[in-house]
């Protein structure tokens, strides 16, 4: 287990709910893994699902940032959320998380 960076807090805009809740781990690393104390590779995921609603706002060619709101709104976790929860899990770390995604935009 390990906590988190304050820098590292500040660039991915975390709470004290997640830091809370959060399993941060971080690897030691060994002559394996050439030092790194990671293990193979975990996808991060952002899944669209093309509903009825989705495909309407696509055919009035609305803004994108229309169509991102519409599918957060019908659950969408961005490729960031979803690499938060498998920091938070101990799956990868945060600054995996700061160097594999970028920041959000609302």
């Amino acid at each position: 287990p390990t906590t988190a960076d304050p820098t590292e807090i500040r660039m991915l805009g975390l709470d004290d709910k997640f830091l809370s809740q959060a399993k941060l781990m971080k690897g030691r690393g060994c002559d394996v893994c050439g030092g790194t104390g990671y293990k193979g590779r975990v996808g991060i995921y952002e899944i669209f699902m093309l509903t009825d609603e989705m495909q309407d706002l696509i055919y009035k060619k609305v803004a994108a940032a229309t169509i991102r709101e519409a599918a957060r709104k019908s659950g969408m976790r961005t490729l960031r959320e979803d690499a938060l929860r498998k920091a938070a899990s101990g799956i990868t770390t945060l600054s995996e998380v700061i160097a594999a995604t970028v920041g959000d935009v609302d």
